[in-house]
């Protein structure tokens, strides 16, 4: 499967857009990447999912954590 970036910059409240987009998909949950701005983002998220009800939540990183893994910018880069 090839990898797909989706921005989810809409205009209602992150969390509820994020946890409705990452439902409509819930088949797909196990083998996604969710890259999100902090780490109390990532907890919000994983308890929106299992409030709504029991399945398996997709891997989360914050932003600098991926790109510190991938090597794909520098720490100014981060920064900014």
């Amino acid at each position: 499967m090839t990898p797909q970036l989706v921005s989810l910059t809409q205009n209602e409240v992150y969390g509820v857009g994020v946890i409705d987009w990452l439902l409509e998909r819930k088949e797909a949950l196990p083998s996604c990447l969710v890259v999100v701005p902090t780490a109390q983002s990532s907890r919000r998220l994983r308890q929106g999912l299992a409030e709504r009800g029991g399945l398996l939540a997709p891997k989360m990183m914050t932003a600098g954590s991926f790109f510190k893994l991938r090597g794909a910018a520098s720490e100014a880069l981060e920064v900014l």
